[in-house]
């Protein structure tokens, strides 16, 4: 989690390290990137930016409280939960 100095708002920051990856691996990353950018909705992240520095690439994304999706299907899993549809 990064956050704006001048508004205080909150973003989610992936950085991704291309120094180890492969060919593939590094196109993968550059088409997360873009399909990010283009994909819109109401349950979708909101992208705003990426950009690569320091053989890093990074994406700026809307940022969610309360954790990751991951976190949460891992969690209902284990507790032998499911999600509502709403």
């Amino acid at each position: 989690m990064v956050q704006d100095k001048e508004t205080d708002i909150k973003y989610a920051l992936k950085a991704i390290n291309l120094q180890y990856l492969s060919k593939k691996e590094r196109q993968n990353v550059l088409s997360e990137a873009e399909l990010l950018r283009v994909i819109t909705g109401p349950t979708v992240i909101r992208f705003f930016d990426s950009f690569s520095e320091n053989n890093h690439i990074y994406i700026l994304m809307e940022y969610a409280e309360g954790g990751s999706l991951a976190y949460h299907i891992q969690t209902r899993k284990m507790m032998g939960k499911k999600f509502n549809e709403e």
